[in-house]
């Protein structure tokens, strides 16, 4: 598989930051996607900073489920991963880092990058 775009390999992770106008299931996709290369590539640590993302409005809770059901899928259990999301977007009670944890998927959501590799990096 070859690298999506937007991708950069990083010290000690990958970044993951698309820009784009798109659907929501275009952005889940995009995110799984990038799990899968990270897994192939056999890189622990993912953060992807999806503020550069628009089109779509906040995700129902079944639309976190499936992202998360669809990213732990692609992890197997082999990459962590932090999302950088605009503040509208973020659920206040994390639903999806709840739901990951039960589905084998270590994740947590930030506001900013530098927050997101400093959980990255807390994780060893």
């Amino acid at each position: 598989m070859s690298a999506p775009e937007f991708f950069e390999i990083a010290d000690g992770h990958m970044a993951f930051r698309p820009v784009g106008h798109v659907w929501l299931n275009q952005a889940v996709q995009m995110v799984v996607s990038a799990i899968a290369f990270a897994r192939e590539q056999k890189t622990r640590n993912l953060m992807t900073n999806l503020i550069g993302l628009t089109g779509f409005a906040s995700p129902s809770v079944t639309a976190r489920y499936q992202l998360i059901k669809e990213g732990a899928q692609a992890s197997g259990g082999a990459v962590r991963l932090a999302m950088v999301i605009r503040p509208e977007i973020m659920d206040p009670g994390k639903i999806g880092v709840l739901v990951s944890k039960h589905l084998g998927l270590v994740c947590d959501v930030f506001l900013t990058e530098p927050e997101a590799l400093a959980w990255l990096r807390s994780l060893g």
